[in-house]
């Protein structure tokens, strides 16, 4: 019996890092990503807007109580580091 599809799609490293620069909340690459009590990270605005309104994670739906966010600052360094990257190509 044969199989019905063609090739699957394959992701590249470069696009796998990009979206982890993406907020999900945005869809735009993050400036000030900060990590928020559901263990997500976040562009800071976006996430502190959101909890402002909401009392669930925009990510997992789970109830969100403790409403501290926290600064990322190795994904700040990764995606300053891609940038950087980009600009010398």
């Amino acid at each position: 019996m044969q199989s019905g599809g063609g090739e699957q799609p394959t992701t590249t490293q470069e696009e796998e890092d990009n979206h982890a620069f993406v907020c999900p909340i945005t869809m735009c690459r993050m400036v000030d990503p900060v990590i928020a009590m559901d263990g997500h990270s976040y562009e800071r605005v976006a996430i502190v807007q959101w909890l402002a309104k909401n009392k669930r994670s925009p990510m997992t739906n789970e109830p969100i109580r403790n409403k501290t966010v926290v600064p990322n600052f190795n994904l700040r360094k990764l995606i300053a580091e891609d940038a950087e990257h980009r600009r010398a190509q």
